[in-house]
């Protein structure tokens, strides 16, 4: 009986799979690029016009995320437009470009067409908004093309207040070579609040040393001057870009608030401006904004 029994128990052993070995479980696929696609305009250019593009990448899942900072920017005719690595593009003469985007070696592109200057016609009427310097602060005086918009200099809030100072202002034009340069730094608001020549005045202090501060202005489009800027498309994105970070709240709702501001330098006159930098420069006009996390 005892052999019986022994064999009974094996079989029985055999059928509830007893004798085979953990079950590997099926490794999971990581997601890859797929492709990577370039956005952001689809209208012609005209020479000297500016305008920022975004690259995202599309993963193998179906999933996406912004790249436009990590891709590798490239232009298929550098006498058509040129690209900054951020993804800024200047267009430099008349034709058509391809504007490209690499990022995991996946490459997408936007076509793009620069068109000759417009014709020279009466000045476009608008809001009476500034006196001082108002041609440079927006962006619409003889020199506003000569601007180099294809090249960021970050920074820091300190190492522009330690520039020369130049606080007696100047003629309407641009005198000193900050004001031909494109900035960026970072900044802790302190002051929010919307001037009589309807910019909105945001002073910002050096997140490292509070004792260095910046006066930066956001432009409305709508006054004189900015209307009929060659770089509009551009004051009106950092207009834009400020109205919704406010989200329907008053100014001061940003104080606290650290942002990651862009835009071109301006030097104004002493005039007990809240925020006033030690030098007297500020970023006027502004032309991008976002919060910093």
């Amino acid at each position: 009986m005892r052999p019986l029994v022994v064999l009974l128990l094996v079989v029985a052993a055999a059928g509830c799979g007893g004798g085979q070995g953990p079950t590997t479980p099926t490794p999971v696929a990581t997601p890859t690029v797929a492709s990577v696609v370039v956005s952001g305009w689809l209208s012609p250019l005209t020479v000297g016009q500016s305008v920022q593009l975004s690259a995202t990448a599309i993963a193998s899942d179906g999933a996406s995320r912004s790249v436009t900072g990590e891709a590798a920017w490239a232009t298929s005719n550098t006498v058509v437009a040129i690209v900054s690595p951020s993804g800024l593009v200047t267009a430099q003469g008349v034709g058509p470009v391809e504007i490209r985007a690499t990022y995991d070696n996946k490459t997408g592109a936007l076509p793009l067409a620069v068109e000759g200057p417009v014709p020279p016609s009466a000045p476009i009427p608008g809001l009476i908004c500034g006196v001082e310097r108002w041609p440079v602060k927006t962006l619409s005086d003889v020199d506003a093309a000569r601007v180099d918009l294809s090249h960021v200099q970050a920074t820091t809030i300190k190492a522009l207040n330690e520039r020369a100072a130049h606080c007696n202002g100047g003629p309407d034009s641009r005198v000193y070579p900050e004001e031909l340069e494109l900035f960026e730094v970072t900044g802790r608001v302190t002051v929010v609040r919307f001037e009589d020549d309807r910019d909105y005045h945001i002073a910002v202090a050096d997140p490292a040393d509070s004792s260095y501060t910046m006066v930066t202005e956001v432009a409305d489009i709508a006054c004189q001057g900015a209307i009929s800027s060659p770089h509009r498309t551009l004051l009106e994105a950092g207009r834009n870009m400020f109205i919704s970070l406010l989200g329907g709240r008053a100014p001061s709702a940003l104080v606290g608030a650290t942002v990651r501001l862009r835009g071109v330098g301006f030097f104004d006159f002493n005039h007990g401006q809240t925020g006033r930098s030690r030098n007297c420069m500020e970023i006027h006009p502004v032309l991008a904004i976002s919060t910093v996390q």
